[in-house]
């Protein structure tokens, strides 16, 4: 009887995870009650409908820009969002293949919690990993290729500056590169390697400062800090909870394979089995990132460490920012560069070692594939039958301006845990019914206003309720 190929079984592994990345992102959104839809899609729909013109700077228009160019094509905005999404990761897949830049390890990225777990939904994080992505290429090609061109500062500064028209927090990635200079300039290494770097510092610095003056002269704001407001007082004990919160946010998404999020709640139960699997994630994860630290003292790999020391200075920035600007307790959302800048070199590192590390990380990643996947629909439902829902009603209500919550459902899921009489009951905010309906109406619909307070003078015929829509 012949013997397996060990080449042939990992081929037919990548070739699951590569197919794997591409189908189940769309399965995610067409299987999620909300569609992979919130609040920030339906800014970012409304910043494009008003295009050229811009009301705020709460969030960068590089996303926007984006959705109204295809838009104009499609003229669907739901459908226009997730069109750009697909066409990212398959820009990211097939440049990776086309120019030989780890594919392999590009795959596996994809199919952790930031890849699978985000490419599903609408918002700017996809359009900004991918230009990060980019930045590992062109610093692959200066620290490893050395591929000292003249353009290289340039190219790094354009790539850098379309982070920041994607995302703000690209100036924590900025940060990051700032604080890896200066370790290059403590390192015995090319000269050429710090003047380029040093050009592009400079350069990208310019046009930052460029666009915070323009964006202080028009919103007397920076980064629209004045916009999301101050956080609220809390006692000390609440400040305590908040950084708690905020610690355990980073600490589950240290495991950017399994990591699983429970709602925070005082019952016991949930608590030791959210300490059960945060302590099984760093046990995990702790492995990895000491080979890591093993692989670096043997060798003086500067690409690894440009993508380390940003993703760690980022992982510093945004958990102080979520601490004192009042933003959303840390999760992998808001972490998915760190996990991009921490784990794209522990992959490559993996793979450039036996190939019994090989055939686990694509074990490994083939599970977390199909978890994340799983943990995407834990409550799987029929968005195409949403949509349609909401399409006929606002047929049926033209003059509709407003959404009203006169109603509201909360159903609870129950899990079973299986060997035990017990179980864990779980109220998914996605499953309110004001949720899914807000949501499905304002992507058709964006100027559809939800209101708090139904004010006298108001139309009947202006006005959503909740309930109405079933």
């Amino acid at each position: 009887m012949p013997e397996k190929n060990p080449k042939t079984s990992l081929k037919f592994i990548l070739m699951f995870l590569s197919a794997g990345i591409l189908c189940l992102p769309v399965l995610g959104f067409l299987l999620r009650s909300d569609g992979g839809i919130n609040l920030d899609t339906i800014f970012y729909v409304r910043m494009a409908q008003d295009l050229p013109g811009i009301k705020s700077n709460i969030f960068p228009i590089g996303y926007p820009v984006l959705i109204r160019i295809f838009n104009s094509l499609i003229g669907d905005f739901f459908w226009t969002t997730k069109f750009i999404n697909f066409s990212l990761i398959v820009l990211i897949l097939v440049f990776s293949w086309y120019k030989k830049f780890f594919f392999t390890e590009t795959v596996c990225l994809f199919c952790l919690k930031a890849g699978i777990g985000l490419w599903s939904f609408s918002y700017s994080e996809p359009l900004f990993l991918t230009f990060l992505y980019f930045q590992f290429y062109l610093l692959h090609q200066y620290f490893v290729v050395n591929n000292l061109s003249r353009s290289w500062p340039f190219q790094m500064s354009i790539v850098m500056i379309l982070m920041l028209f994607a995302r703000h927090t690209g100036i924590f990635i900025y940060a990051g590169h700032l604080v890896f200079f200066l370790f290059l300039l403590s390192k015995n290494g090319k000269s050429e390697w710090k003047k380029g770097f040093f050009k592009f510092l400079v350069i990208s610095g310019i046009m930052i400062c460029g666009y915070m003056a323009w964006n202080r002269f028009q919103f007397q704001s920076f980064f629209g800090e004045n916009l999301r407001g101050a956080p609220e007082i809390q006692t000390q004990s609440e400040y305590l909870n908040h950084i708690f919160l905020n610690f355990k946010g980073a600490m589950t998404s240290w495991n950017p394979f399994f990591g699983i999020v429970l709602q925070h709640n005082s019952n016991p139960a949930y608590q030791v089995v959210e300490w059960g699997l945060l302590a099984l994630d760093t046990l995990f994860c702790l492995m990895l990132f000491l080979f890591l630290l093993k692989t670096l003292r043997t060798q003086n790999n500067l690409f690894a460490l440009s993508l380390l020391i940003p993703g760690l200075v980022f992982l510093i920035l945004i958990f102080f920012s979520s601490i004192n600007a009042g933003i959303e307790i840390l999760n992998t959302r808001l972490l998915s560069p760190v996990t991009f800048c921490l784990f794209f070199p522990i992959l490559i590192l993996l793979h450039q070692s036996k190939s019994l590390a090989k055939r686990f990380i694509l074990i490994i990643c083939s599970t977390s594939l199909v978890f994340s996947f799983l943990y995407l629909i834990k409550t799987p439902a029929n968005y195409l039958k949403i949509k349609e829902r909401a399409e006929d009603f606002l047929s049926n209500h033209p003059k509709a301006l407003f959404f009203y919550i006169d109603k509201d459902a909360e159903p609870e899921t129950v899990y079973a845990i299986p060997g035990f009489s017990k179980a864990l009951r779980y109220k998914h905010e996605v499953l309110k019914s004001s949720y899914i309906n807000r949501n499905s109406l304002l992507i058709i619909k964006p100027e559809i206003e939800e209101v708090e307070v139904l004010k006298s003078g108001i139309e009947s015929e202006k006005v959503i309720l909740n309930s109405q829509v079933k």
